[in-house]
């Protein structure tokens, strides 16, 4: 209740008030901007019309200015991280070739034209059918090259400083090795001859070496490790070259890069029990390993170099999504920004555009970003799969072009939409029909006719490539409406037979494990199967760490809470990507459900799933009526409220029943004629 009394003070007027709503007006106006400055394009109408709008509030500063404003300035769309502790380094003693290289820097104005883009191509390994091969693309006229074919896998491109040169690994020779791609005649030329896996090259400034990850095995414990390997580079042939060993760690070492200034390779090591960042630099001996990870809490990916050598980007999530990081090499201390969502990155050949790859659950997009203005060059580009490796190749390509690369007008005519399997044309116009599974053990070994060739196919995949019929045993394929299904499931896929459920026994022997994926808020799980083969010639070692999803039983109260937890170091052995291989014949894995951590059946692993573009219900109605699906809700009836009863009912005592009177027997009753003869 306000007094009645009047103010001490005068009360103000109305036009401080309207000030303080115009000054919050354009707050929020200027936040606005903010937020929507870097995301519009420079050549969009609304790009143009917003900037034009805003001239009178904003005004750029050029590089000089920004530095001399604040020494830590961020670029547009970075964001700093806080710095940490450092950690203590590893240090060994490897002798390492000296190699010194030049810094060339140059500069560019911001126009996303031919110009701009010179002759540079980038070059990635993409899904081509069956086999991943070596594709450039060029973003200033949005060509593309088809630079490798044939049977077996083309893996983590690297171009040679002089540009003459892409090394590559590859299994077209059964085994993993690194071979060399001239640019100049499109000959292929093998690098290393072993058993084991080589992958993963990365060049020297010079052009004279190649250091490489490679799996060793200790044959003492016969269990084998991802190390890092520098090898000599003599592509006319001749004696043996050198090779030396960088790394000996317990933990996994791979994915080198070599720094363009020579003296520094980054690499991923688990030798902390999990996926860090870590530099050797090669002319220490005591001090040679660094770990650069202390500002990132999560598992490091996918590293590159500038071209001058200063800037150094990776990859690693965040509550749930891919940031690109870039730290600075001549500010060893200053913390990395987060400057793009994305993963692989890799910079152009002036330092000012950054590639990187935008995934999804089941997509990926290749994209670029400008450091100057945070807009994007180009526009996203649909790629079949994630690509296994990207790098960038400033000179082009020599005219004419050599004969074994082919020009492509898009990727359309390579790649195969996802599932296109030959389908069986269905006898029955309304609804869709089950086909028996030949071979296989499960409760209802049955399928949708449709998905029934996609099936096939992948069995006969995952025989091929790892070596055992892991598919001829399901824990679930089709479930008929009579089974129940979990109470935690709202839509079970299996009714409508396009899914299947694996056997988990696999996962319990060891034999297959799960890394956990983040999309957001939603979860998903990439599985990998191990080849029964552990000679080399299938599968390869696992990068990544999984997720132990058996934890939860162990006894450890955080990983009960956790529904798992993480393993220290990934499973040694050659293992195969089924998440990926069952994504080329159109299966699909399932986000887990809130639950999961709880009840293990909702993570929903071991569930693949055959959409065709399609929903549940849309599914269910090709092999049920519509009215089968219509379950009948109970109504309650109407229940009285009930009342009190004011006294307790007495049942009355029973009576005795009398019992019945008896008749004397021989009673003589005298008749009326005696009777009248005995009157007087």
């Amino acid at each position: 209740m306000q007094s009645s009394s009047p103010p001490s003070k005068p009360a103000s007027p109305q036009k401080p008030s309207r000030i303080r709503l115009l000054q919050g007006a354009l707050s929020l106006l200027v936040l606005i901007a903010l937020l929507a400055f870097p995301l519009v394009r420079r050549s969009s109408p609304l790009g143009v019309r917003l900037r034009e709008a805003l001239q009178g509030i904003f005004i750029p500063l050029s590089p000089s200015m920004a530095q001399q404003s604040s020494p830590t300035a961020t670029l547009p769309g970075e964001i700093l991280i806080q710095t940490a502790s450092p950690l203590p380094s590893i240090a060994s003693s490897p002798t390492v070739p000296n190699i010194h290289a030049t810094q060339t820097v140059s500069s560019s104005p911001t126009i996303f034209g031919p110009s701009f883009w010179g002759s540079g191509w980038i070059i990635l390994s993409l899904l081509d059918r069956d086999f991943y091969h070596l594709f450039a693309y060029q973003p200033a006229s949005q060509q593309w090259l088809q630079l490798t074919d044939g049977e077996g896998d083309d893996l983590h491109p690297a171009v040679s400083p002089d540009g003459r040169w892409i090394a590559f690994a590859s299994n077209r020779q059964r085994y993993w090795n690194l071979y060399l791609l001239s640019l100049q005649d499109g000959n292929v030329l093998p690098l290393t001859s072993s058993p084991h896996y080589d992958g993963a090259p990365t060049w020297s400034p010079d052009g004279k070496w190649v250091a490489y990850e490679s799996y060793l095995i200790d044959l003492q414990t016969g269990q084998g490790n991802l190390e890092i390997l520098i090898q000599e580079v003599n592509p006319s042939g001749g004696q043996n070259p050198q090779v030396l060993q960088l790394t000996s760690s317990k933990g996994a070492d791979f994915a080198p890069q070599w720094s363009p200034r020579g003296r520094q390779i980054a690499f991923i090591s688990q030798r902390a029990a999990e996926n860090d960042l870590w530099i050797a630099d090669l002319d220490r001996i005591d001090d040679r390993y660094r770990n650069l990870s202390r500002y990132t809490s999560s598992s490091v990916q996918s590293l590159g170099w500038s071209a001058d050598g200063r800037w150094l980007v990776w990859n690693a999530a965040d509550e749930g999504v891919q940031w690109v990081y870039r730290w600075d090499a001549d500010s060893p201390e200053s913390p990395p920004r987060k400057v793009v969502p994305g993963s692989q990155p890799v910079f152009a050949d002036d330092g000012r555009v950054i590639f990187s790859i935008l995934s999804t659950p089941h997509q990926a997009y290749l994209q670029a970003v400008s450091l100057d203005d945070g807009t994007y060059p180009i526009p996203l580009v649909l790629l079949p799969a994630a690509p296994k490796g990207i790098t960038w190749l400033p000179n082009g390509f020599p005219e004419p072009l050599p004969n074994g690369f082919k020009p492509l007008s898009s990727l359309e005519g390579v790649f195969s939409p996802r599932g296109e399997i030959e389908q069986a044309v269905s006898q029955t116009p309304t609804r869709q029909r089950l086909r028996p599974l030949e071979g296989v053990k499960a409760p209802f070994p049955y399928i949708h006719e449709e998905a029934f060739e996609a099936f096939q196919a992948l069995r006969q995949a995952v025989e091929e490539r790892a070596g055992w019929d892991y598919l001829s045993r399901l824990e679930n394929a089709y479930m008929p409406l009579s089974s129940p299904a979990s109470p935690f499931f709202s839509e079970e896929w299996l009714y409508t037979g396009r899914a299947i459920a694996l056997e988990p026994a696999a996962m319990n022997a060891g034999w297959l494990v799960v890394v956990k994926e983040e999309y957001g808020v939603e979860i998903y799980w990439r599985l990998y199967l191990k080849t029964r083969y552990q000679d080399g010639s299938q599968g390869m070692p696992l990068r990544e760490l999984p997720f132990d999803l058996n934890a939860r039983y162990s006894g450890d109260p955080m990983a009960y809470d956790q529904g798992g937890a993480w393993m220290t170091a990934a499973p040694s052995g050659y293992w195969i990507d089924l998440t990926e291989l069952a994504q080329r014949y159109g299966w699909q894995r399932l986000s887990a459900l809130s639950t999961w951590r709880t009840a293990l059946n909702t993570a929903r692993y071991s569930l693949l799933v055959q959409r065709n573009q399609m929903d549940w219900y849309s599914a269910m109605l090709e092999l049920y009526p519509a009215e089968a699906l219509y379950t009948a809700t109970p109504v309650p009836s109407p229940t009285l409220t009930p009342t009190r009863t004011p006294f307790p009912t007495r049942t009355p005592t029973s009576t005795p029943t009398p019992s019945p009177s008896v008749t004397p027997r021989g009673t003589f009753t005298p008749s009326p004629s005696l009777i009248a003869s005995m009157t007087p």
